[in-house]
This record gives C-alpha cells, sequence and structure tokens, in this order.
C-alpha cells in the first residue's frame, strides 16, 4: 500500500509592520521629515514565516493608494532574518499617513491587513524671542573695551536675560554662539558652568515660555569667543519630533 500525508491549510497568516529609517538605524517613531524609509514586514507566528509566499503594501506610499493597486511581491526575508525589509516611499504632503499590509502563504490564503502609521512632517518649527535684557556684557561692570581697542564706559551687566517660545513641540532646543558654517545639529550650547540657566533643554511644548540666562563668564569660555572682546551672535536652536531644526534665529 502507498500513502501520502496531505496538509489542509485554510487559514491566511496575520501581518506585522514595523516602519525604520531609510538607513534602518532606528525606528521611525510617530513623526518623519522624509519620504522615504523602510518597512519591516513580519509574521504574528514566526513559527509560519516559511509558510509566506507573498505580500503587497498600499496606502500613503507611492506604489499604491489602494489594495486594489497594489501587486503581490515574492516575500524572501534576507538569511537569519525574522522580516522582510521593503523600501518604500511616502506621498507628498505633510500629515498623518497610513500604510498597510497583507500576505499570502503557499496554499494561497490571505491573511488578515496590518497597519502602521506617522505623520510627515518637513516645516521647520518657529522660535520666538522677546523680553531681551543687556545685549552688552561684561565682567568688568565699568568699563570694557572691544576688539577695536576702543573704550566704552557706562554699565553694563554680567549677565544677558532673554525669553522665547516655540510654535510647536521641541524635542530639544540649545543657545550657542554663532560661528562660521556652524550647523544646527552639531552646533555647541553655551555651557552652564558659571550659572547660566536653559542653555540646553528637551520635551518643551508648544508656545511655552522658556527664560534664559546668559553668564559673562559661561559666554567667554566658549570656543567662539575665548575671552575676547568682540560682538558676537547669539542663536536659539530647536528641534522638532520630525527632526526639522528651527531657522537660525538670533538674538
Amino acid at each position: 500500500a502507498v500513502s501520502c500525508t496531505i496538509k489542509l491549510d485554510t487559514e491566511g497568516q496575520a501581518p506585522t509592520i514595523v516602519l525604520y529609517k531609510n538607513d534602518e538605524s532606528a525606528v521611525l517613531g510617530n513623526y518623519t521629515n522624509v519620504v522615504d524609509f523602510k518597512a519591516h514586514l513580519g509574521v504574528v507566528e514566526a513559527t509560519d514565516l516559511d509558510d509566506i509566499a507573498q505580500y503587497k503594501v498600499w496606502g500613503s506610499i507611492t506604489e499604491a493608494a489602494t489594495e486594489g493597486e497594489a501587486t503581490w511581491r515574492t516575500f524572501s526575508p534576507a538569511s537569519g532574518q525574522t522580516y522582510m525589509s521593503v523600501s518604500l516611499a511616502l506621498t507628498t504632503g505633510d500629515g498623518l499617513k497610513t500604510i498597510y499590509v497583507k500576505l499570502k502563504d503557499e496554499a494561497g490564503n490571505e491573511g488578515s491587513s496590518a497597519s502602521a502609521t506617522v505623520t510627515l512632517d518637513t516645516v521647520a518649527p518657529i522660535i520666538d524671542v522677546n523680553s531681551v535684557d543687556y545685549n552688552v556684557i561684561s565682567n568688568v561692570h565699568s568699563q570694557r573695551l572691544t576688539s577695536s581697542g576702543v573704550e566704552i564706559t557706562g554699565t553694563f551687566s554680567d549677565k544677558m536675560t532673554f525669553k522665547f517660545s516655540s510654535d510647536s513641540k521641541l524635542k530639544q532646543y540649545k543657545v550657542c554662539v554663532n560661528a562660521t558654517g556652524q550647523q544646527a545639529a552639531t552646533a555647541t550650547a553655551i555651557p552652564n558652568a558659571g550659572g547660566s540657566i536653559n542653555m540646553t533643554g528637551t520635551n518643551l511644548e508648544a508656545n511655552t515660555e522658556v527664560t534664559c540666562t546668559i553668564m559673562c563668564a559661561d559666554f567667554g569660555n566658549t570656543n567662539e569667543v575665548n575671552n575676547v572682546d568682540g560682538t558676537y551672535t547669539v542663536i536659539v536652536y530647536g528641534q522638532d519630533e520630525a527632526d526639522n531644526w528651527s531657522a537660525i534665529l538670533t538674538i
């Protein structure tokens, strides 16, 4: 007698989808300022990974807007991986984006769909500065020599204060001295060893006012000033949750 075993498979597999930055260095999070990204597609039951034959994706992506427009593609994870990495691009226009995925197994069963969302935000936050108190600071209150050697007499402060706020939530902010070719991401904040206040901060809610104090000792100890008299520009940089840095705002 001859016998054989037949596996009856009538159920599709539930997918998973996780969005990553395009270089796959980190999970995308709730916000992004770039359209290109990677989607890691997997299966809820990892033991069923080998049964998956095809996948299709659609939604707020350039490949397909609807499930009907989506094309079935071969599901082929890299060796040793429990997911397949797929390169995708969001549709243009800021706002909430939703990406869907569905899997098909070797028996032709389609599972339920899964989705992931991200908000595309390409608009830089706007920083507003006000209540600036003293734009000339000196450790010598009665006089100060400028870089041109001209003596100025009068009353000066050993600190400068100002207030600022942002029109959107900031992931981080920093107060810096401007330097030629300076970039927001790599700019160094004014130190606070001499008593300066709020030179850096995180998780600042929108329209929340921050009072900053720059002490002359800290200002002079920056690489940009190096205790040399002169005229310098102070800048507030703010980075929102989508990694957009504010435009240069000088004080």
